[in-house]
């Protein structure tokens, strides 16, 4: 393994832990972050794509919203004939193109 030094201020809240365990509590905190951040890159990936949909939503003619519904809101989900959600948006998206 690899170490890593840092410098921390005195009054970080890692020091309320026993000298013993700061190294496990600041590897925790760490791979928390990291997956924080992947989670934000994720998220912020998923609003643009929902921010995609929505503009191509807003130039649909109206005859064309209850279509749309129909394909992605049924309430059964064995009336999406065993596709699953993925397939659903995914053919959604496709009706935008």
């Amino acid at each position: 393994m690899r170490r890593v030094t840092i410098r921390l201020p005195e009054d970080h809240p890692v020091f309320r832990y026993p000298e013993r365990v700061r190294a496990a509590v600041l590897r925790e905190w760490v791979e928390t972050g990291r997956k924080i951040c992947v989670l934000e890159e994720n998220l912020a990936a998923v609003l643009e794509k929902l921010l995609a949909i929505e503009r191509k939503i807003d130039r649909l003619p109206e005859t064309a919203i209850p279509a749309v519904r129909e394909m992605v809101c049924k309430e059964n989900p064995q009336d999406n004939g065993g596709k699953s959600m993925r397939e659903i948006v995914d053919e959604m998206l496709r009706y935008f193109e």
